[in-house]
């Protein structure tokens, strides 16, 4: 049985959100049919790591030439460890944490072609939650998209909770690749909300303890892609 909500508009998320792009919708979807396509973002958790409860995306399924989706389009989310070979010189998505499995649109309650409808995967569907780094890649995959339709997900910018890079990892087959949006069009940033806690580096509450009583002080840095 499958837990994944469908529903229409911007999902509520429920606990703490660690990353949310989902505010401005910039009037346009990025549709790439069968294959992948997701944001590498940074977590605002304070860890190395956290501990995802749920994920909500905005997707759009519109007619190109057909009247109604067939009931066989289907969709999958995947967490992905940066640790693949360099493309433009950034490390490519690789390492599965995570893979949902496919479930059609039509098992989720999907029975017309729709713009502005979200998917909520929630703590179930999450195997009670996944453990990501806070710098990692999500992704969704669409199958069994026939040629008069078009799938993909909404645009949305900037994000309002953590942080992305503004481009987009896509792969339709050839392997991953960056595509960032040409002049004049909207970043290719995507509309997801994530909930989750922040998983503590282990002994950092000793460390944190010890620093108190010696007087230090800690501080973290992250380093954004190269423009």
């Amino acid at each position: 049985m499958t837990m994944l909500a469908i529903m229409a508009g911007t999902a509520k998320s429920q606990g703490n959100l660690v990353y949310a792009n989902s505010t401005t919708f910039q009037g346009a979807n990025f549709y790439y049919g069968n294959g992948s396509a997701g944001n590498e973002v940074m977590l605002a958790g304070t860890g190395p790591s956290s501990l995802i409860t749920s994920f909500t995306l905005q997707f759009a399924l519109v007619g190109n030439g057909a009247a109604n989706p067939s009931g066989n389009e289907a969709v999958a989310l995947r967490f992905y460890q940066n640790d693949g070979s360099l493309v433009s010189g950034i490390p490519s998505p690789n390492t599965a944490l995570y893979d949902s499995g496919f479930v059609t649109l039509n098992q989720v309650g999907l029975q017309t072609f729709t713009l502005g409808s979200t998917l909520t995967y929630d703590s179930s569907m999450l195997g009670g939650g996944v453990v990501v780094p806070n710098d990692f890649t999500w992704a969704v995959t669409f199958a069994n998209i026939s040629p008069d339709e078009l799938a993909g997900l909404a645009l949305f910018s900037p994000a309002t909770v953590g942080n992305n890079f503004g481009d987009a990892w896509v792969n339709t087959g050839s392997g991953w690749q960056l595509q960032s949006a040409g002049s004049g069009n909207p970043p290719m940033e995507f509309g997801v909300q994530i909930s989750g806690n922040s998983v503590p580096e282990p002994g950092s509450l000793c460390l944190a303890l010890m620093a108190v009583v010696i007087g230090f002080a800690c501080r973290t840095k992250w380093a954004g892609r190269a423009s």
